[in-house]
C-alpha cells in the first residue's frame, strides 16, 4: 500500500518506528492499535481475536470500569451507550486558594467513555466474551489521570466535562496534516477514511495493524501544538498568563499543555538516546 511505503520510508526516526512495529506482536502479547469508533479497526480486531483466541483481553480504559463489564455486555444493554465518571478534588491537590482569594470550592471534573456497535473497545469485549477470554480495562482511573496531568484553573468551580477518547495528537500532528494536503484530502479525518476505512476487507490484519500503528506513531511524534508551545516558552520566554493569552486558553490549561509538551519531548529524546 502506498501509504505504508510513504510512512515507513520517512526520514523521521525510522529506527524508532521499526522498533514500535516489531513490538506489536510477540508469542506472549499482541498490541492492537485502534482509532476510536473505527469500523475497520473493529472488523480486523474481531477477526484477530477469533483467530488467536487469547486468554485475556486488556482494553484501554479506566481500570475502575472493569466491574461494569457485565452490565456493558448484558443483552439488554443496547449501544450507543457511555460510561460516565467524575472526580472532585476534595483534597485540594490541584489548587488551594490563597489567603485573600475567594474559595469557590474544590475543582470538579467529569468525563464520559462512549461505545457504539462498531467501537473497537466494545467489539473486543463482546468477541472476548464469545471466545472465553478474561476481560479487563487497564488504564489509570479518571481521578489519577486528572492528577497526573496537573490540571489547574483559576475558575476552579467550573466543571470540566470531556470525552476519554480525545484525539489531540491526530488533530495537531503537522505530519498528518501535511500528508492530508499532499493526498488531496481536506483533513486527517478524510485521509483516515481514504486510507483505512475504504476497502479494509482486502488487506491482511497484520498489514492493517502495522499501517495503523505507523499512522499513530507519527501523529504522536510530530505534534504541531507541542512545538508551538515549546517554542513560545523557550524562545519568547512565555509562561503562565502570558502563554495562556497567546494560546487563547486558561492559565491552568496553558500550564498543563506546557507540562505535557515537555513530557512528550523528554520521552522522544529518551528514545533517541537509547537507540
Amino acid at each position: 500500500m502506498e501509504h505504508a511505503e510513504t510512512v515507513s520510508a520517512s526520514p523521521f526516526v525510522p529506527s524508532e518506528l521499526e522498533r514500535a512495529l516489531d513490538a506489536l506482536h510477540s508469542p506472549e502479547c499482541v498490541y492492537f492499535p485502534i482509532r476510536h469508533h473505527s469500523p475497520a479497526c473493529a472488523w480486523h480486531l474481531a477477526r484477530l481475536i477469533r483467530d488467536l483466541r487469547p486468554s485475556a483481553i486488556l482494553v484501554e480504559g479506566p481500570i475502575g470500569f472493569t466491574p461494569l463489564i457485565p452490565a456493558i455486555l448484558d443483552p439488554d444493554t443496547k449501544a450507543p451507550i457511555a460510561v460516565y465518571t467524575h472526580f472532585i478534588d476534595v483534597g485540594r491537590k490541584l489548587h488551594k486558594p490563597a489567603e485573600n482569594e475567594l474559595d469557590l470550592g474544590p475543582a470538579r471534573f467529569a468525563a464520559y467513555y462512549p461505545f457504539c456497535d462498531y467501537s473497537p473497545e466494545l467489539i473486543a469485549l463482546r468477541v472476548g466474551m464469545e471466545t472465553g477470554a478474561r476481560l479487563r480495562f487497564i488504564d489509570l482511573d479518571y481521578a489519577d489521570q486528572v492528577l497526573a496531568e496537573h490540571v489547574a484553573d483559576r475558575q476552579i468551580s467550573r466543571p470540566r466535562i470531556q470525552t476519554l477518547m480525545e484525539e489531540r495528537h491526530l488533530q495537531h500532528s503537522a505530519y498528518l496534516n501535511a500528508l492530508a494536503r499532499q493526498s488531496g484530502c481536506r483533513d486527517f479525518n478524510e485521509m483516515w477514511d481514504h486510507l483505512f476505512e475504504a476497502n479494509f476487507h482486502s488487506r491482511s490484519t497484520e498489514s492493517f495493524m502495522r499501517e495503523v500503528a505507523a499512522y499513530c506513531f507519527f501523529a504522536r511524534h510530530d505534534c504541531a501544538r507541542d512545538r508551538q508551545i515549546l517554542l513560545l516558552n523557550a524562545w519568547e520566554g512565555l509562561d503562565g498568563a502570558a502563554l495562556a493569552g497567546v494560546l487563547g486558553i486558561s492559565r491552568g490549561g496553558a500550564d498543563a499543555a506546557l507540562s505535557r509538551a515537555r513530557s512528550r519531548l523528554r520521552e522522544a529524546w529518551a528514545g533517541r538516546l537509547s537507540a
